[in-house]
């Protein structure tokens, strides 16, 4: 049945699965109060950030949906390990999975190489590109380097993919990137024996941080097809709801292929 007004997220929170930058909740959409373990359980308002238990919500015959989202950073090792077990998890059980989308990519450093990053994030990246249930992911803030593909980007072709109007996608964050190009040049002049001018080291960081600033734009990025649109963070209940919906209707149609020849005067 069309999940049209009975848009209500119902989320138990039991403490855990939080581990990792990652957070894996279960969402139950249904009007009516969810049972987790027996007992009943109001719900929640959906905000970024919470932690909720991984198994699925028991809804009475409702649907249920299972969510992935970051928190506000890098995807470190514990994250991309739990989030490449969870992806695996919803495929066993048929559930689409959302992302949201607010990372600055992958945790970089020494500590985190030598943990496994490039391993376990290569790991996470496969559950994605190999999951076999519908995926949809939103762009709610940062979407920035490998962090964008392992949350599902456009390049890994989510069912539905939309930005809100604040959601920034690029390579890397204007100032990163302009700090980048700025040790390069010092680096640069070291070798030639000069002294960087300190005043145009300050323009040319300012011209980076503009450029990148406005190319990350979500409306900028939008123009270019990299998302399906801009939507009102206000309205993302609905937008999921009617997308849901089209995903199991979608699922639910039988394909009948034509069995006629093509008939000829």
């Amino acid at each position: 049945p069309s999940v049209h007004g009975l848009w209500q997220l119902r989320v138990t929170d039991s403490g855990g699965f939080s581990a990792g930058s990652i957070q894996c909740w279960s969402l139950s959409i249904t009007p009516t109060l969810c049972v987790d373990g027996g007992g009943q359980c109001p719900g929640s308002d959906f905000a970024l950030g919470m932690t909720a238990h991984p198994n699925p919500i028991i809804a009475g015959n409702n649907l249920t949906y299972s969510l992935m989202v970051t928190n506000n950073g890098p995807i470190d090792v514990a994250g991309a390990n739990k989030a490449t077990h969870f992806i695996q998890w919803m495929c066993q059980l048929g559930h689409p999975i959302l992302y949201l989308q607010n990372t600055t990519g992958y945790m970089v450093g020494k500590d985190s190489e030598q943990g496994g990053m490039i391993k376990h994030g290569s790991k996470m990246i496969q559950a994605v590109t190999n999951a076999t249930v519908p995926q949809i992911t939103i762009q709610c803030g940062a979407s920035f380097g490998a962090g964008n593909y392992g949350m599902c980007g456009r390049g890994y072709a989510p069912r539905f993919l939309f930005s809100w109007p604040g959601a920034k996608t690029a390579v890397m964050g204007g100032e990163q990137a302009a700090r980048t190009m700025q040790i390069v040049t010092e680096a640069a002049l070291a070798r030639k024996g000069l002294q960087p001018d300190a005043g145009q080291a300050r323009q040319q960081f300012d011209q980076i941080v503009a450029l990148f600033e406005a190319q990350a734009d979500a409306f900028y990025t939008s123009g270019l097809l990299l998302d399906d649109g801009v939507i009102d963070p206000r309205d993302t209940r609905a937008v999921l709801a009617f997308c849901l919906d089209t995903v199991a209707e979608g699922a639910a149609c039988e394909v009948r292929s034509v069995q006629f020849g093509v008939a000829r005067m």
